[in-house]
């Protein structure tokens, strides 16, 4: 219907034709034109539309109307734009003479009626523009500001924080436009309060208005750059632009000073001064109209405060001088000073208006004015007095900011100022005012201002100081950057102290506070007498305190002797005491003899002479001490005492006192907890000193060892190795005179056997703590041929020394052991192959092989990948190195691998359990480093592997870790090749070995473990071998014992499946004799889906064998119910299964994806095969079966509804489904 009557209407021409568009609602009418046709389109959009205010009213659009030109049509065959639009960018001329900048949601309306009164009081011939009315895309004001002769910024709230006001300023500044403000006088009391919305930080601001800020654009970088362009360029402290006031009342003025104004800056006209006469005069007006109305009152102080801040305040103020405008402020603040807002309006008006160049004479007007004086006076007495808690808010800090501004004013005022006041009798009342404001609002000014002044008055600064203290409390003061109250309060606590320093007669004080602080506590006034006094307490002082020193100073002389003397003594009673030395014994007597002469003090000397005593006992009777030492020695360290006389006693006439030294300096050090490098190097200098004798070899060898042995255990191995390594170089000397100990007593083993014996103990055991220390230790043990000569030492002991000295054989394999777990790579293989060949050399020698297994078993559990090395052959022999002796009659004979050596030892000693424990271990480790490096391993040794551990669990029933040691090799082997493993036990009646180890042994866990894996994979691959009723005693005997081992309970339920699936005859005995162990596994582990899988299945073997069987022992195990629960808990688990499976899929392979499907179609099977039996057997079976079953349907419903993945669910709803129709 619309469209139709704007058709008729466009008929009779586009005259008839007037537009309202609703501001409020519809801001953008470009919108509203894209509804019309397209063909009644170009004939409305060059219409200008005429504004509606809905606070005006329809009347009011069509007064503004009459006279103007807002209606003209533009003639067009298209779709155009407004006029302003068409423009384009002219060079020189100007298109518009003002451009209005507004805030929509505070000023739309007022934006529009601003124009319109333009229109009307300016006339046609003053242009102006009104983006949302004229331009269709605000994106593109700018253009139009720079084609503009001035800017008008209509100030409502908020303006200042918009981004396309910001925009606009910025260009209006760029283009040299002329920047005005207009203020609303209503809704914009304080312009300065505008201002300080984006003053503050960046960041703050985008914190308070960033959301709509960066909605239409704008950064954080642009608030920055708008705030440098804006405080630096648009509003100064020297320059600002030019504010106007407006009001609906004053609307023609304001319009009529705004055109003056910008044609006076353009014409440069000489009305300058008669237009803000005028402006002033229509400012007063304002104010007479309702001097009784406090709002109106406040917004007329504030536009005056406004205008006289402005770009022409300095005019403006001049204007309210010329027209007598300061009586109506006086008698504004006199009528309405009770009100804060007013008062603080009226305050901030004559706190402007004075800092401009007319402020002395419009003060002066003001004085004059009659009640203005009493009238400021109350109104400053009332806001100045410190605020309560209620009071103290943002607002009334301004206030009294305010009343400090104008009574600075009034303080700094012309004489004709200062004469008013007088004459008022006001003077002092203002002064007063003043300083206490001040005090309290810039304490800091009235701090500076008090030390500058000559004589320093002291109450009034404490007067500040306490009001900056105060500030500081209530968080309105920063730090002081001058230093101005630490000086101040330094200068009252000076005077203070000083007070206090002559009220004592205290001259020593007197003096270090006058000589601290005398220049400024003499500028103070009131204290020329206190000072007078402290100068004389001082001057007494100084007299009294010469007299004394010369008195002293012949004593102090002696005492510092005496001191020096003493400290002396002290210094080497501790040197003695810690570090004994003969030489010392001099120094100490004649410091001893000093320390009489010079009357030192007895405790001392009596010290000195008991530790002297002590040294020359020791010295002159070095066996008594070296018999009781702890008894001999109570000031002198015992230690410290042998070490002294090792190092005099260090010649070959002294060997049995040294030796003597050395086993004292060894038991001493057995309980400490540290030791000193000074002990290591005596010991490795008096084995350089005897390196024939071995009996002073094996002592040095054996403190040596436990030295390194108590450090390294009581701190660590960096501190033993620091006892014996250079400090540059990081050689370990020690290891030479060691491995030439090792070599002397095996030169001389066949003639000195009883002598050498010990030393090569010795020494072995000297080496394996050097080996300890680390990498470089071995790489220096090495270089002196280390492991050649601890070969060399077994290989010299001979078959019976090997046997009768089992110590020195067990040492030495320590000392290979230490050499492959701490060496570098090749020299850990070397030491390796040392010690299989010690096991292959001396395999008739059963402690020879035993230690080196044990040896080898040990750095094999460390590192298990060391194991897989076993599988090649060696790649040389021991006689291939230097200066060694050959093997005893082993050169002709091809080396085998580590296992064929291992395996030959096992062979050889299978009566010793212990030997049998290390080798299967070790063969062990070594097929599971095959089977992890993918490596082949000889079938001979698998067979020889398998039937040496069978022989093993057969001979050594009873002895425990053989057997553990048996039945994981075992297990080993059929992990690497199940049919030959299998294969091998069959032929060696192996199964009844298996058997009876998991009888006698049900309590270790890793024996059952292993045999169970290996019984179920036999019984897959032999099951005649395995259907024996003992078997399946064994496994369930073995599943009750570790029922809380997981690996125990799976490979029992995989052994028991295994035997059910070969026949029914044997599923019946394993449901007779194993169902209750079924069910004890799924109850212990119900979240593994392993052994929940292997338990089912065979539960649903057992029940699909007859009816019979299954009612039977689906009454006695209550099957029905347990099973049911363990579906539930199945569910749980295959539900977390399959969101881990959705994020990790593949991560799992195809068997663990379809293990939760498998045990839920396991149960499903096994409870249908019990219902099913129970039903074959005729009797009714509502109590256990089909109640239980009807109950339990929810949980099998539940199982239809996606528990598992949809390629997976097939055969798991089929069975369920089933088993609902049997229930």
């Amino acid at each position: 219907e619309v469209v139709q009557q704007v058709l008729r209407a466009l008929r009779c021409g586009p005259l008839n034709i007037l537009l309202l568009q609703d501001i409020c609602s519809v801001p953008d009418i470009w919108h509203e034109f894209e509804k019309l046709p397209a063909e009644v389109r170009p004939a409305v959009a060059p219409i200008i539309a005429l504004p509606y205010l809905k606070s005006y009213g329809f009347s009011a659009c069509l007064a503004r109307m009459a006279g103007s030109d807002l209606l003209r049509p533009v003639n067009s065959d298209k779709v155009c734009k407004p006029i302003t639009v068409q423009y384009g960018r002219a060079p020189t001329a100007k298109l518009f003479d003002l451009f209005f900048c507004h805030f929509q949601r505070t000023g739309l309306d007022w934006a529009f009626v601003m124009r319109l009164s333009f229109q009307q009081h300016a006339g046609p011939s003053f242009r102006t523009l009104l983006d949302v009315q004229s331009i269709q895309n605000l994106g593109e004001s700018g253009r139009f500001v720079e084609q503009s002769h001035g800017l008008a910024v209509l100030v409502t709230p908020g303006i200042f924080t918009r981004y396309f006001c910001q925009r606009e300023l910025m260009l209006a500044r760029k283009s040299g436009v002329q920047v005005i403000f207009i203020q609303h006088m209503r809704s914009c009391v304080n312009i300065e309060e505008e201002v300080k919305r984006i003053s503050g930080d960046p960041s703050e601001f985008m914190a308070l208005y960033g959301y709509e800020y960066s909605r239409s654009g704008g950064t954080e970088a642009d608030v920055q750059k708008f705030q440098h362009i804006f405080f630096q360029e648009i509003w100064t402290p020297r320059f600002r632009p030019a504010v106007f006031a407006y009001v609906h009342e004053l609307e023609a003025a304001c319009v009529k000073e705004v055109v003056a104004y910008l044609r006076h800056r353009r014409r440069r006209g000489a009305r300058g001064a008669e237009q803000l006469d005028e402006a002033a005069r229509a400012m007063m007006d304002f104010l007479r109209m309702s001097p009784e109305d406090e709002q109106e009152v406040r917004a007329g102080m504030g536009a005056v405060a406004n205008m006289a801040a402005g770009g022409a305040g300095e005019e403006f103020c001049a204007a309210l001088v010329n027209t007598k405008a300061m009586p109506t402020i006086a008698s504004a603040l006199e009528r309405h000073s009770a009100d804060s807002k007013v008062a603080h309006q009226s305050l901030r008006a004559l706190r402007t208006i004075s800092c401009t160049h007319a402020g002395s004479a419009a003060l002066h007007q003001f004085a004059t004015s009659e009640g203005a004086l009493p009238a400021l006076c109350h109104t400053l007495q009332k806001y100045s007095a410190e605020a309560s808690s209620e009071e103290e808010d943002s607002d009334y800090m301004e206030v009294r900011q305010e009343c400090l501004e104008v009574l600075r004013a009034f303080h700094h005022g012309s004489p004709a100022l200062q004469l008013a006041l007088h004459q008022a009798k006001l003077a002092p009342e203002f002064e007063t005012l003043f300083r206490r404001l001040r005090s309290e609002l810039e304490p800091l000014d009235e701090i500076r201002e008090t030390l500058d002044l000559a004589p320093v008055r002291l109450p009034e600064l404490e007067i500040a100081l306490e009001g900056w203290h105060k500030a500081c409390a209530a968080g309105r003061q920063e730090a002081d950057p001058q230093q101005l109250v630490e000086r101040a309060s330094s200068l009252l606590a000076a005077v203070r102290e000083l007070q206090e320093a002559v009220a004592a007669e205290d001259g020593q004080r007197a003096e270090a506070l006058l000589q601290k602080t005398s220049e400024e506590v003499a500028r103070c006034a009131g204290l020329q007498d206190l000072l007078q006094e402290a100068k004389k307490q001082a001057f007494k002082f100084r007299e009294q305190r010469r007299l004394l020193e010369e008195q002293c100073l012949l004593r102090e002389e002696h005492d510092q002797l005496q001191r020096d003397t003493e400290a002396l003594l002290l210094e080497l009673c501790e040197a003695m005491s810690t570090a004994t030395s003969f030489d010392m014994v001099g120094d100490l007597e004649n410091a001893i003899v000093a320390a009489h002469q010079t009357g030192c003090t007895i405790g001392s000397l009596e010290l000195a002479e008991k530790i002297l005593k002590e040294v020359r006992t020791a010295f002159g009777s070095p066996l008594v001490f070296l018999g009781k030492p702890l008894k001999t020695c109570k000031h002198v360290e015992p230690r410290a005492m042998a070490r002294a006389l090792l190092q005099v006693h260090r010649v070959p006439s002294d060997r049995s006192l040294a030796i003597s030294c050395l086993h004292c300096l060894m038991e001493l050090t057995k309980d400490e907890t540290t030791c000193q490098r000074s002990e290591a190097e005596q010991v490795v200098l008096t084995m350089n000193a005897f390196q024939d004798d071995l009996d002073v070899q094996a002592a040095a060898c054996n403190c040596l060892c436990q030295l390194l042995h108590v450090t390294r255990f009581s701190s660590d191995v960096v501190s033993a190795r620091a006892l014996v390594e250079h400090p540059s170089t990081g050689h370990i000397k020690a290891a030479e005179h060691v491995l030439a100990a090792l070599s002397l007593a095996t030169h001389w083993y066949a003639t000195r056997m009883s002598e050498s014996v010990p030393c090569l103990i010795a020494a072995l055991r000297c080496l394996l703590e050097i080996a300890k220390l680390g990498e470089g230790a071995i790489a220096d043990i090495m270089s002196g041929n280390g492991r050649s000569r601890t070969w060399r030492v077994v290989k010299t002991l001979g078959e019976e020394g090997r046997t009768d000295h089992e110590e020195v054989v067990d040492t030495a394999v320590s000392v290979l052991e230490e050499m492959v777990r701490q060496g570098r790579s090749d020299s850990s293989a070397l030491s390796q192959e040392s010690l299989l060949n010690l096991c292959s050399f001396y395999g008739q020698e059963i402690s020879v092989c035993t230690s080196a297994l044990q040896a080898l078993c040990t750095l094999f559990r460390e590192r298990p990948l060391r194991a897989s090395v076993l599988l090649a052959p060696p790649e040389g022999h021991e006689d291939m190195e230097p200066r060694s002796p050959k093997s005893p009659g082993q050169m002709s004979r091809t080396p085998s691998c580590g296992l064929a050596i291992v395996l030959r030892a096992a062979r050889v000693h299978s009566h010793s359990p212990n030997l049998q424990q290390h080798a299967f271990r070790i063969v062990e480790m070594s097929l599971h480093g095959a089977m992890c490096k993918r490596g082949e391993v000889d079938e001979e040794y698998i067979h020889d592997a398998v039937c040496f551990a069978i022989l093993a669990l057969t001979m050594h029933l009873s002895h425990v870790p053989a057997c553990v040691s048996a039945s994981s090799c075992l297990a080993a082997a059929v992990d690497l090749s199940a049919q030959l493993a299998c294969n091998e036990i069959v032929k060696e009646d192996g199964v009844k070995a298996i058997v009876g180890a998991m009888r006698h042994h049900p309590e270790a866990q890793e024996l059952l473990q292993c045999n169970l894996k290996v019984l179920s994979i036999i019984t897959q691959l032999f099951p005649n071998q395995t259907l024996g009723e003992s078997s399946i005693y064994a496994i369930v005997t073995a599943m009750k014992t570790g029922l809380a081992d997981c690996l125990t309970q799976l490979f029992g339920c995989a052994a028991l499946r295994s035997l059910a699936q070969r026949s029914s005859e044997v599923a019946e005995e394993v449901g007779q004799h194993a169902l209750e162990s079924l069910f004890s596994a799924m109850e212990a582990f119900p979240a593994n889906l392993a052994v929940q899988s292997e338990a089912l299945h065979t539960i649903w073997l057992v029940a699909s064998v007859s009816p019979e069987l299954a009612r039977a022992l689906g009454e006695r195990s209550k099957a029905v119910p347990r099973i049911l629960e363990a579906l539930r808990e199945l569910q749980k688990v295959a539900a977390a299964f399959l969101s881990d499976r959705s994020r990790h899929l593949s991560l799992h392979s195809q068997t663990e994806r379809e293990k939760p499907t498998n045990c839920l179609l396991m149960a499903c099977r096994a409870l249908r095969a019990f219902c099913e039996g129970r039903a074959a057997c005729g009797a009714s079976y509502d109590m256990l079966f089909h109640r239980g079953l009807c109950k339990a349907s929810p949980i099998l419903a539940r199982l239809l509804g996606g528990t598992v993945p949809a390629a997976e669910a097939h055969a798991l709803e089929i069975e369920v489904l089933k088993l609902l129709d049997c229930a």
